[in-house]
């Protein structure tokens, strides 16, 4: 079942996060009844912040995919994308995305990871932002990042 094949993955990264991270990079990509093959592969390459797992996040963190997915995406490239450009320029670009947990996601992210291109896309998105709890989120992170 699926999620026996979850949880073996989530097991074999406990013990062998090398081969975890080959198992996940494929689960990643196969359909399953409530993503649950995929949920579980990108809470493992999250967990190994494996540079190798930048483009099944950069994909996952894209419209088309359930919030869901999407925020776990986002997480996985917070935790291992900071000096990769394709993931800081999608996270620059995530930060307007139409989904206000995935707007929060990236907010959070470029809070973490700092810059002065980080503030300049927040400061932007500050302008335009209705959500309240979205403009709080905004406000946080523009007073952790350095000018």
């Amino acid at each position: 079942s699926y999620v026996v094949q979850a949880a073996c993955l989530q097991s074999l990264a406990e013990v062998d996060s090398t081969s975890a991270v080959a198992l996940a990079r494929e689960y990643v990509e196969k359909e399953s009844h409530r993503n649950i093959l995929r949920r579980a592969a990108l809470n493992v390459l999250r967990r190994v912040h494996a540079p190798e797992s930048l483009p099944h996040a950069q994909k996952y963190a894209q419209l088309g995919h359930p919030s869901d997915i999407r925020a776990m995406a986002l997480g996985v490239l917070r935790d291992a994308g900071e000096k990769d450009f394709s993931s800081r320029s999608l996270v620059m670009k995530l930060v307007n995305d139409s989904d206000t947990l995935i707007r929060k996601g990236a907010i959070r992210t470029l809070e973490q990871w700092g810059g002065g291109d980080a503030r300049t896309a927040l400061e932007q998105r500050k302008v335009v932002e209705r959500d309240e709890d979205v403009k709080k989120v905004l406000d946080s992170a523009l007073e952790t990042i350095v000018k």
